[in-house]
């Protein structure tokens, strides 16, 4: 950590003997009771420096955390606010048991649930004479990350309307996003000022985008013509949900966002999918468990696939560096055989990772 309020414990130690010596004229041994006391002393005085310290840091964007970074963005007004945790939303497909000579009604709030995750309609659903069903969009009761629900696992409901068959979701669940973290929160205070202008630069649709949905980490845009923007976007590990890309777009063509005439479409990037599989061999004097150092390599190569930016390509030769410098002798990449071939638009996807012990050398 850097330090701006020096607070070592063993300097102030150091400091306190010496002082004693200079003052007292007498020499304290480590197991004399003063000596005790003045370390101590230090312990406790060390602890409140680095507190300091820490607080000082604070002042620094680079540095905040939690609420003190919050503080920092309020000079900027609303626009640097936090990003809020959002809801997982779904579309939901409601039938009937037969069809009937009057409108059925699903009245907006209607329950439905899967697990411990409740979603509440937020429209009213018709199922007009002659027909047997219709869809309505529902959202998570409470905000955040309830995780992957795939089309066709939510199946029951809980305000049954009239006539009910059945109730299912035909696509998978949106899901919703945690509050923003201070990470993502700071690197988009960094790219704030771009939003303060109003000739549509790079900067500021990367800003705004951003700013719609705590999931999107990545911005990538290209203009294929004259006033039309292309916006590539991409989330830790996963990709954008049609709605969230909606609610991107919706967000960027308000009038106070989208310069004059703008031609705005959200995009996922070209997805690169590779499965990696490495042959390695250990020194033979390696005294670490197997499964340790395959545990090591997998958290290593999978923290490097998400570093991936778009328009990055997949480099073998990074991988035999990750591999050399966890203390690998060597290395064969089995699949894939070659480098990929980085566009502007495209993202590389690793699926699987395949380590193949083959002994020490």
């Amino acid at each position: 950590m850097l330090k701006l309020i020096e607070g070592d414990a063993q300097g102030i130690y150091k400091d306190a003997i010496e002082i004693h010596e200079a003052v007292c004229g007498e020499r304290l041994s480590p197991a004399d009771e003063k000596a005790h006391i003045y370390s101590t002393i230090a312990m406790v005085l060390g602890d409140i420096l680095y507190g300091a310290n820490d607080i000082a840091l604070q002042n620094y964007t680079a540095f905040a955390r939690g609420q003190r970074l919050d503080m920092k963005a309020k000079i900027f007004g609303t626009r640097a606010k936090r990003l809020e945790a959002s809801y997982a939303k779904v579309i939901m497909k409601c039938s009937i048991s037969q069809i009937v000579n009057r409108i059925v009604y699903i009245k907006k709030g209607t329950r439905f649930i899967h697990g411990e995750n409740i979603f509440i309609s937020l429209e009213e659903g018709r199922i007009n004479p002659g027909e047997i069903e219709t869809s309505v969009l529902a959202q998570a009761e409470k905000p955040g990350d309830i995780g992957e629900i795939l089309a066709g696992e939510i199946t029951q409901i809980v305000d049954r309307y009239d006539y009910y068959e059945s109730c299912i979701n035909p696509q998978d669940v949106s899901n919703g996003g945690n509050e923003e973290n201070d990470d993502n929160y700071r690197t988009r205070l960094e790219e704030l000022p771009e939003s303060f202008t109003s000739a549509g630069s790079e900067g500021s649709y990367i800003y705004w985008t951003k700013q719609v949905s705590s999931k999107v980490t990545q911005v990538k845009i290209e203009t294929p013509s004259p006033n039309v923007l292309d916006i590539y976007v991409y989330g830790k590990g996963e990709k954008i949900s049609d709605e969230e890309k909606e609610a991107i777009k919706t967000y960027l063509t308000e009038k106070d966002r989208l310069p004059l005439n703008d031609l705005v479409n959200i995009k996922d990037p070209i997805f690169n999918q590779i499965n990696l599989e490495i042959d390695y061999y250990l020194y033979s004097y390696e005294t670490r468990p197997s499964d340790e150092i395959k545990k090591s390599l997998l958290l290593k190569l999978n923290d490097y696939f998400n570093s991936l930016k778009i328009g990055e390509g997949f480099n073998p030769q990074d991988i035999i560096q990750i591999l050399k410098n966890d203390g690998i002798k060597r290395c064969d990449i089995k699949s894939p055989l070659i480098a990929s071939e980085a566009t502007k638009i495209s993202l590389v996807i690793c699926n699987s990772i395949t380590l193949n012990y083959m002994g020490a050398e």
